[in-house]
This record gives structure tokens, sequence and C-alpha cells, in this order.
């Protein structure tokens, strides 16, 4: 994840200016159009209102979408983490700090892991 992070890291710069979004809509609007002829209308409402108030309309509709699908992505985990916590008593799930300091830990967030391991190191025991 890390390395991923870093390779992003790299790209920070262009994908936060307004210029490069504002080229690359651009870009693939007249794609768009040049595709779908039908879509003509969509052209004149850009040249009437404006590529930018465009791209406010897109990203406020993008980041409510996310919102909602965050929330009910969040729930779920929550629904799952309540159903596997009552069957398994070695599962919970460590903090970030907690994970970077133990990585051991990462047997107890994985569910039913330890209550496979333990049977079966107690059947090798040498007498």
């Amino acid at each position: 994840m890390l390395g991923l992070r870093l390779k992003l890291r790299r790209y920070r710069p262009l994908l936060q200016s307004k210029d490069a979004w504002i080229k690359v809509t651009t870009a693939v609007l007249i794609i768009t159009l040049v595709a779908f002829p039908s879509l003509l209308g969509l052209a004149a409402f850009l040249d009437v209102v404006g590529i930018e108030i465009l791209l406010l309309c897109l990203r406020a509709q993008l980041l409510d979408y996310l919102r909602y699908q965050y929330s009910r992505v969040m729930r779920l985990l929550a629904y799952l983490n309540s159903i596997i916590s009552s069957y398994d008593p070695a599962y919970f799930v460590p903090t970030g700090l907690c994970f970077l300091k133990y990585p051991q830990l990462v047997m107890h967030a994985v569910p039913g892991y330890l209550m496979m391991i333990v049977p079966l190191t107690e059947n090798t025991k040498s007498e």
C-alpha cells in the first residue's frame, strides 16, 4: 500500500491542477460528441454554462454518491463484525498504530484463524 501511495504522490500536482482537469474533461467531451452526434445539445449547454460549472456539478454528485456508498459499506462491515465477534472469541480488529507496532496481531483479525490453528498444533505435540 505504501508503494502505491508513493507512486500516486508523484502525480498529485497534476491531479490537483485545475487546468489539467479542464483539459482532460474537454478532451473527453470532444471525443464523446464525435462518437455520439446526438449529444450536440450538450455542446450548446456547455457553451452557455461553461465547463467549470459542469465540473462543479459532476464533482458534487460524485461526492454525494460516494458518501452514500461509504455509509452503506460501513454499516455492512459493522454488521459482519458483530456476527464474527460473537462466534470467534479471539477475533478483534487492531488499530493501525497497534498493528504497526505488533504485526503478529493480524492473526486475530482473520476470522477463525486461531480456532483452526490451535487444534492442529495440539495434535502435533510430542510426548
